[in-house]
């Protein structure tokens, strides 16, 4: 009997205290929906967040593609970058041209002398060492066309029906042909730091005619037959071309008792031909 009435006290309380218990669970679930709530939201946030960041990269990839684009659109494509690319005895030719107009004082008397000269190289890349190049640079044919106060002087090695014979001039230029030196050059800097075979180029024109030893060995020193083959590799400009663009290079000749030569070089880029 009085287990049942313990029985019934402890119904009695937990029905009396299950309303107050159930609030506690209804308010615990209800704080539990929240924070799952939360949860779901702030994983929304950080998938908005990280969806931001895949944008940016790539926003970012974007523009780096454009930068690398805008990098290749500043490439013009009419325009070209020239250099030397030499090959190992792979020839090379050069025809080069000049005229000359002189106003001389002979004697209280001007003189006026004009000069056309050819002269017709090869250039044959023998070897490579510590990023510098030895060419051979070889006189192939020399055409010559002087007025001295009107006593014209002709030489042209390259025609057999030129009246070479009758010209005074004549075995001192027909030494010039097959002349060979060998010149030492920077391909960066486009500059010659030795030239060989100068001795033997003197020799063979002091042979020609001996009166001239004197005054060819002043004017044919080393520094000026640098100083002549220099322009042939100043025809490559340090800037990018496009057709019909120009430049200039400008040379100092120090030819001893002659005086020295100033010298203005113009070069003008034509384009490629179709064969090369």
């Amino acid at each position: 009997m009085l287990h049942g009435r313990r029985m019934m006290g402890f119904l009695f309380l937990a029905l009396m205290v299950l309303p107050f218990a159930g609030l506690d669970l209804f308010g615990q679930a209800k704080d539990d929906k929240k924070t799952d709530d939360k949860k779901t939201e702030q994983k929304k946030d950080d998938k908005k967040k990280d969806d931001k960041k895949d944008d940016k990269k790539k926003d970012d990839k974007k523009d780096d593609k454009k930068a690398d684009q805008k990098k290749e659109g500043a490439k013009d494509p009419t325009k070209t970058t020239l250099a030397w690319k030499f090959e190992k005895n792979k020839t090379f030719y050069q025809t080069m041209k000049t005229h000359t107009e002189q106003t001389m004082k002979v004697m209280n008397n001007d003189v006026t002398q004009k000069q056309d000269q050819t002269f017709i190289f090869s250039w044959t890349p023998l070897e490579e060492k510590d990023g510098k190049w030895t060419l051979e640079q070889k006189i192939l044919g020399v055409k010559m066309d002087i007025d001295i106060g009107g006593s014209p002087i002709k030489y042209d090695s390259t025609s057999a029906a030129a009246g070479n014979a009758s010209n005074p001039l004549s075995e001192f230029f027909k030494a010039l042909v097959g002349s060979t030196f060998k010149v030492t050059i920077d391909p960066k800097t486009l500059k010659i730091s030795k030239i060989e075979g100068r001795d033997e180029f003197v020799k063979k024109l002091v042979n020609a005619n001996k009166q001239m030893q004197p005054l060819l060995d002043k004017i044919l020193s080393e520094d000026a037959l640098r100083e002549m083959a220099e322009p042939t590799f100043a025809v490559v400009p340090n800037e990018t071309v496009e057709k019909g663009k120009t430049w200039t290079k400008t040379t100092t000749l120090d030819m001893g008792p002659i005086g020295k030569y100033k010298n203005e070089y113009t070069y003008k880029y034509e384009g490629t031909e179709k064969n090369l």
